[in-house]
């Protein structure tokens, strides 16, 4: 197709009129691509003020064409000041009363969207004390306290003070020394308060619990016995656990021993009688108390070994039997008592401090009787066994003489009898008699 020649005239004319304006529309385009500005803050992590700190801010800027800087606000608390397009200085409350935080925010002049933030971390003053836990005093003793402050930008520590009994001494602005009284007769709780001198709304306290002096609460010991496992523990009350448990005076029973951690005394006494000490106390502070005590130890049980007695004879001079027992404190005495329904032996006795029991008989029988020892301790122990003695009537020939008589080549028998002894009789031709007819 033939363009007319005016027409295309016309064309590059208007084509070369607009040219400047498309190629302004171009770079305003490119222009919509640049980098957005950044800031940087400088200190970039969370800081830690105390009391009327100072802390330098900078702000970096990166793409900011106009170089315009940042402005600066704050929340929380705290103020600003020598406020610039590129740094600020930060100050701390002068007092804090409780931790908190406060927000420095840095916002670009150029691209208010754009903002840097900073956290500042708000320490208040606190104070703690060594030791930190309640003590426990006897009279006269004292202990030694420091404190430590911190968050405090004066560091001028503490002040002291004391509600209740006892003193203070030897105060600084870190330490002080407490003086329990001299003399305790109650117990109590005095309070030691340190409190800080740059905010005297900051405060520790430490509790010091003031005891009586010790004393032992036991007021007797449990008997013992030979052979037989003992255990007792002395106790006691007030002072400063723990206690320190000892013999002051006197030494105790032959067989047992004191723990002087607990206060217990065991073991296995091997020996009887009595035994008199003075238990110490002695509490953790130093303090002392003693008691005047006794252990007594008993004698093993008494115990009669005598299972039977032997047999007497009417009228036959020479009986002896003689008891026996263990256990017991030497010496024994004997006595002996007829039973129920019967009587004791007669023609015998008992001798009180040997157990023998010796005589003539005098009358044939059974005599059951009960025998009791006892023995020399106080109270004394004794010891009851029953027991039988017999005797035996003397033995007689009840065949009367003569004879029966017999017939020579005839069977012949006859008997002999007897009364008394034992049984089995046996039967002898008496010496010096003639013998038996002969066949017998």
């Amino acid at each position: 197709m033939l363009i007319p020649r005016g027409t295309l005239a016309t064309f590059f004319k208007r084509l070369i009129a607009i040219a400047p304006l498309a190629l302004a529309i171009l770079v305003a385009g490119c222009n919509n691509s640049s980098p957005k500005i950044s800031i940087t803050l400088s200190p970039t992590s969370p800081q830690n003020a105390i009391g009327a700190q100072v802390i330098p801010v900078t702000a970096t800027l990166l793409h900011d064409t106009k170089a315009a800087g940042v402005t600066w606000s704050l929340t929380g608390g705290g103020a600003l000041s020598g406020q610039t397009a590129t740094a600020v200085t930060y100050t701390a409350p002068a007092t804090i009363a409780a931790a908190a935080t406060a927000t420095l925010t840095a916002t670009s002049v150029t691209d208010p969207t754009q903002t840097a933030k900073l956290v500042i971390n708000l320490a208040p003053i606190s104070v703690t004390l060594n030791p930190s836990t309640a003590q426990t005093l006897d009279q006269t003793k004292t202990v030694s306290v420091t404190a430590t402050v911190t968050a405090d930008p004066a560091t001028k520590g503490v002040t002291w003070s004391l509600s209740g009994a006892g003193t203070l001494t030897s105060q600084t602005a870190t330490s002080v020394t407490y003086n329990a009284p001299a003399t305790v007769t109650t117990a109590s709780s005095p309070v030691l308060t340190a409190t800080s001198i740059s905010d005297t709304t900051k405060t520790a306290t430490l509790t010091i619990n003031l005891v009586l002096p010790p004393s032992v609460t036991t007021t007797s010991l449990a008997n013992g016995t030979v052979n037989v496992a003992y255990s007792a523990t002395l106790a006691a009350t007030n002072g400063v656990t723990p206690y320190a448990w000892s013999i002051s005076v006197g030494t105790l029973p032959l067989g047992l021993t004191l723990n002087a951690a607990t206060g217990a005394i065991t073991g296995m006494p091997t020996a009887f009688g009595t035994s008199n000490i003075t238990a110490k106390v002695t509490d953790a502070d130093g303090l002392t108390a003693t008691a005047n005590l006794s252990i007594k130890i008993l004698p093993p049980p008494v115990v009669i070994t005598t299972t039977s007695l032997p047999s007497g004879i009417v009228n036959t001079a020479g009986y002896s039997a003689t008891l026996a027992s263990t256990g017991g404190a030497s010496p024994i005495s004997w006595t002996w008592t007829a039973q129920a329904g019967s009587t004791l032996p007669p023609g015998l006795i008992l001798a009180p401090t040997t157990g023998v029991i010796s005589g003539t008989p005098t009358a044939a029988g059974t005599f059951n009787v009960s025998v009791t020892a006892t023995d020399s301790s106080t109270p004394a122990l004794t010891a009851t066994k029953n027991l039988s003695v017999t005797i035996i009537p003397q033995l007689s020939i009840t065949t009367s003489s003569p004879l029966s008589g017999g017939i020579t080549s005839t069977a012949y028998s006859s008997t002999l009898a007897s009364t008394g002894g034992v049984t089995p009789i046996t039967w002898t031709l008496a010496t010096g008699s003639g013998p038996l007819p002969g066949g017998l």
